[in-house]
């Protein structure tokens, strides 16, 4: 038997882990419905979320397992953590790793093994979505498919778990008497309802693609359409998600750094060009070196990408498609401009930019948490950003 290397990034793959506070959790419907799914899927007995830790992989959600944890190194999870991909061994008996594995010469005697890894945003196994069969065999093309998009839906699920623990957490800071936690908390009300409209509309798709999926494999039909609706399903509350905990963490700058607008500007071209190439629209660089800003450079890059994509998207609508970016200094402050081509903003809109999941475009086009991510880390730099223009439109950051 060849017991699991530890993945490289051990540690920081083990704080990712105990960042989800899901270990040692009782049963949750959701994640009871995923491994089901994977099981009627992949037509196996057994099916299993598989959460590494330090010494053993402990089960969430197991279908056709009668325990509960098992030790780290006779697990077939641990090895699949360190790839990408499914990891499928079709016969247990006919690889090196594994004919003497006690899983296999004892209960459940496995003989069939599928696992995809299950990915944090930074890319880190958290373990993997396993199913598990006690005869040779091997997955369709589809199956391994449908079990990645599985994977990929028990991520989106424990960020949405985890996202949730916090709301949970500011809930209580937030509740009292005095009136300004009284509009934090009715500002977590209205954040909330838009988290759940955000991604209950994806979750609706991706309830009624999966059952089109296991109906269509068991009647031997190509899943390939279906698929791609759950991947841009599943994609749509990934990006829901991530710009949720981008906006409601705590604005801590680390080590500010006094840099050149210039420097910062060519780094965000590199970001945003392609982005701007394949919509056709022209994007005018500053030339001129003229400011300076004393930033936290990685939440601040973030705050410009985030006005700058907005102009992209706006001017891409327009027939003149361009993006304008300017810098100076004037009263002390460097003010970074930004103006595109777009339609304009309509004056009934103007006051509701900056909240947060309000967007004028279709829905599944973008989550409405840009401008409020921006918002949060320019004030959290002590400047502000403000509309001052409508045609074009026009945003302005200053910063002392």
């Amino acid at each position: 038997m060849l017991k699991p290397a530890l993945h490289p990034q051990e540690s920081q793959r083990l704080a990712s882990l105990r960042s989800y506070q899901i270990l040692d959790t009782l049963p949750e419907a959701v994640f009871n419905d995923l491994t089901k799914l994977a099981s009627q899927i992949c037509d196996v007995p057994i099916a299993t979320i598989s959460l590494i830790d330090r010494d053993r992989q402990w089960f969430k959600a197991p279908i056709g397992l009668d325990v509960q944890e098992t030790p780290r190194e006779v697990s077939f999870c641990g090895h699949a953590i360190l790839g990408s991909e499914v990891m499928e061994v079709p016969d247990t008996q006919k690889d090196q790793r594994f004919l003497d594995n006690p899983l296999v010469l004892g209960g459940p005697r496995i003989r069939f093994y599928a696992g995809t890894p299950l990915l944090d945003e930074a890319g880190m196994p958290l373990g993997t979505l396993c199913v598990i069969d006690d005869k040779p065999r091997t997955l369709s093309v589809a199956q391994r498919e449908s079990l990645s998009a599985l994977g990929r839906l028990v991520v989106h699920q424990l960020e949405i778990r985890k996202t949730n623990l916090g709301l949970q957490d500011l809930l209580v800071k937030f509740t009292g008497e005095d009136e300004e936690k009284k509009e934090r908390l009715t500002a977590l009300g209205q954040l909330s309802s838009g988290v759940a409209h955000e991604i209950n509309n994806p979750l609706a798709i991706i309830t009624g693609m999966i059952e089109v999926v296991s109906l269509k494999l068991s009647r031997q039909q190509s899943v390939e359409r279906e698929l791609l609706s759950l991947r841009n399903a599943t994609d749509r509350v990934a990006k829901v998600v991530v710009g949720l905990r981008q906006f409601a963490q705590k604005r801590t700058l680390s080590t500010l750094k006094s840099m050149a607008t210039r420097e910062l500007f060519e780094k965000l071209s590199q970001r945003l060009n392609p982005l701007a190439l394949t919509a056709g629209v022209k994007i005018t660089w500053p030339a001129d070196d003229v400011a300076r800003v004393n930033v936290d450079e990685v939440q601040f890059f973030m705050a410009c990408e985030h006005v700058i994509k907005n102009a992209i998207e706006a001017a891409a609508q327009s027939q003149d498609k361009w993006v304008k970016l300017e810098t100076y200094v004037e009263d002390d402050f460097s003010v970074l401009r930004c103006s595109d081509s777009g339609a304009g903003i309509s004056p009934e809109n103007i006051q509701r930019l900056f909240e947060p999941f309000f967007t004028t475009k279709p829905t599944g086009s973008g989550q409405g948490l840009g401008l409020s991510v921006a918002r949060g880390i320019v004030m959290a730099h002590g400047g502000v950003i403000n509309l001052v223009g409508i045609q074009p439109t026009t945003f302005e950051i200053r910063l002392p």
